[in-house]
């Protein structure tokens, strides 16, 4: 079996080697590429083969799968092509407010949703403000952390925290005009605070594996750092192991993870059957308030892998292995 690695940046990551390492135990032929290195024509790349512990090109014909990171503008027309020749592993599920709609539709996991709402102006974004005293903004689509901003109402004054700043303010409207929040969703906030108060939620990173079953990879809490709203580890968060941190933080910590337990392995097939394509991975963030309920943040396709990305790599390889053996 031979499998593509198409990303976008310039030269492979450690990770991409530790996959090649694993790919060369299961005896698949594994190589790196970008857009540019196709030739359509000729139905050659020229891909990047880790040899003697260094990368060198090498012509090769089309691989038997492509392990993608997901499409952007710049090379969809290339991902159209492309994919008339050989299946790709990683597809997008849309982005939050489709997916907090599919969720909400079915209502079986309707106990876990938190209140989510596109913004369409001030009016209606007072109006929410003022029943739910706490909100977050942050984009529809994929953001890794940025630009989420919590509102608080406090009496008749308001105060605006983002990761870098608190603002106190007594002109909302004012400070909301001046704004562009086009593709913005406005969400109930989660008192999702440890008993330091630092911001976190507990990322459940889920892949499929041998036989394309789902593999719990990890489920592990991330913490804001000198942050006030986020608890992304791009922007500044740390990691830690989720039986200490749920023991230092609720006094019923082995329910809670019973439950985050029990949801990491029900929710993928669950999910899945809104698809009608494969999803190979997903991080699931999930908050906890102050009596340790579930409450679900978000859900992602193509999940970062920081800090497990010999766990993420083994699952991953193994996928591989399952295409070859259904025939793709």
């Amino acid at each position: 079996m031979k499998v593509g690695f198409l990303r976008f940046d310039q030269n492979p990551t450690i990770k991409v080697r530790a996959i090649a390492y694993i790919c060369h135990y299961h005896n698949i032929d594994f190589f790196y590429f970008q857009p540019e290195d196709v030739d359509f024509e000729k139905k050659k790349i020229n891909g990047r083969f880790f040899i003697n512990e260094n990368w060198e090109y090498r012509e090769t014909d089309f691989p038997d799968l492509i392990d993608n990171a997901p499409s952007i503008a710049k090379y969809r027309s290339f991902y159209d092509e492309m994919t008339k020749y050989v299946p790709f592993m990683c597809f997008r599920i849309g982005n939050k407010k489709k997916v907090q709609n599919i969720l909400e539709k079915d209502g079986e996991f309707s106990h876990i949703l938190i209140e989510t709402e596109e913004v369409e102006g001030f009016e209606k974004f007072d109006h929410f403000l003022n029943r739910m005293k706490s909100v977050i903004l942050k984009p529809n689509g994929g953001n890794m952390g940025r630009n989420i901003i919590k509102i608080s109402k406090i009496g008749n004054d308001y105060k605006v925290e983002t990761d870098g700043e608190i603002i106190n303010l007594s002109n909302l409207k004012k400070w909301f005009d001046e704004h562009d929040f086009r593709g913005y969703i406005q969400q109930e906030y989660v008192n999702s605070l440890s008993k330091n108060n630092l911001p976190f939620d507990i990322r459940i990173h889920v892949r499929r594996g041998l036989n394309k079953k789902w593999n719990v990879v990890k489920v592990y809490p991330r913490i804001g750092i000198n942050q006030n709203v986020t608890s992304n580890i791009s922007q500044g968060g740390s990691i830690s192991k989720l039986v200490g941190f749920l023991k230092n933080n609720y006094e019923d910590y082995e329910e809670i993870q019973k439950k985050l337990n029990k949801f990491a392995r029900d929710f993928p097939p669950y999910f899945q059957k809104f698809y009608n394509y494969d999803l190979d991975a997903l991080g699931i963030d999930i908050g906890l308030d102050k009596e340790g309920n579930l409450k679900l943040f978000e859900v992602n396709t193509y999940p970062g892998s920081n800090f497990l990305d010999i766990e993420d790599s083994v699952v991953r390889v193994h996928y591989y292995h399952s295409f070859a053996k259904q025939g793709l």
